[in-house]
């Protein structure tokens, strides 16, 4: 039967910030006008399942292996990882069709897919990244102060999107005290370091902009607080804040994933002393071990009172390991080369 569809519109109703679970995705509104409710209907479900789907790839892949990856998303290949689909505020009147729709898949199969075909992923994002901005021009430099055009862009403009992304240092003198301009010329990890530990964040974007006439030349490196990186070095003409703020997301956070993925062609092994003070604490340690997609396999070697001694086959690197056991209240350390695990 012929069918006329006048709209669709699909409206994102979750915060654009990064999501705490990345495997989650997001309630969609279905609206259209069609001579064939159920058809049209199940026709955009589809479209809905492979949108879904493609946004929990975009998250958890850097944009090399995504775009690899995207060539063979198809609903049949969508399909196999499917949760649920529930359906809320239906509403049919006629020929017109409302409802809000979310489609669930299984965060299992997907990261047993990654594991089987060896394909590097992330099963966590950052909250936000700590905006350290140093812009020179021809009359005046400007460091962590609200004199800084960039920092004045993001305060003025208010931005949802860029205030999840973006944390903004209070820009006062304490600030400055800390990271002083020679620091940052210097690259002063330490101070850098101290900043991040200031506004508890794990993570610092640094800029460093000098404007020449209408041309800006942009050098942007990330830190951890440990190590320092570069994520772009380019020239703009005529510099559009908006267009600039917006590409520095995507490129900041696929830098990040790629120092942070998980290596899924790498197995290594440590062996750790886990504190457990009763039996329920031993069960809830054995059932993360269990669920937790990074640990391959796990061996008890020994038990001694409130101490078990296991064997962790893991894949990717220890790094990666110890956040992964933080997300999940375990927290891995070392003491004289030894490895321990205790409940946060």
């Amino acid at each position: 039967m012929k069918f006329f569809i006048l709209i669709l519109t699909i409206i994102f109703l979750t915060k654009n910030g990064i999501s705490e679970n990345i495997f989650d995705t997001k309630e969609q509104i279905l609206k259209f006008n069609s001579d064939n409710i159920n058809i049209t209907k199940n026709q955009y479900i589809d479209n809905i399942k492979i949108i879904s789907f493609k946004s929990i790839l975009k998250k958890s892949l850097n944009n090399k292996n995504y775009n690899n990856l995207k060539k063979n998303i198809d609903i049949k290949f969508v399909n196999k990882f499917l949760l649920n689909i529930t359906i809320n505020d239906e509403k049919i009147v006629g020929n017109n069709y409302f409802s809000k729709i979310k489609v669930n898949f299984n965060k299992n199969l997907i990261i047993d897919y990654f594991i089987l075909n060896k394909i590097k992923y992330v099963n966590i994002l950052p909250n936000n990244f700590l905006l350290i901005v140093y812009e020179e021009n021809e009359i005046e430099s400007n460091l962590l102060t609200k004199k800084n055009s960039y920092y004045n862009y993001l305060l003025s403009e208010n931005i949802e999107s860029f205030n999840n992304f973006y944390l903004l240092p209070n820009l006062n003198f304490n600030d400055r005290f800390i990271l002083s301009i020679d620091d940052f010329k210097k690259n002063s990890i330490n101070k850098f370091s101290k900043l991040n530990k200031k506004y508890i964040t794990d993570y610092q974007i640094i800029i460093h902009s000098k404007k020449v006439n209408k041309i800006t030349k942009l050098i942007v490196y990330l830190t951890d607080g440990k190590d320092i990186y570069k994520v772009l070095d380019k020239k703009k003409y005529n510099l559009d804040y908006f267009v600039f703020y917006s590409e520095l997301m995507l490129s900041v956070i696929d830098k990040w994933k790629y120092l942070n993925q998980i290596d899924t062609g790498i197995t290594n092994m440590v062996d750790c002393n886990v504190s457990i003070n009763n039996i329920e604490e031993l069960k809830f340690v054995t059932k993360l071990f269990k669920t937790i997609k990074v640990i391959k396999k796990f061996n008890l070697k020994s038990i001694n009172l409130n101490n078990n001694y296991y064997e962790i086959n893991y894949f990717g690197n220890l790094n990666t390991l110890q956040k992964i056991l933080e997300s999940h209240r375990l927290n891995l350390s070392f003491n004289n080369n030894n490895c321990k695990i205790n409940l946060i």
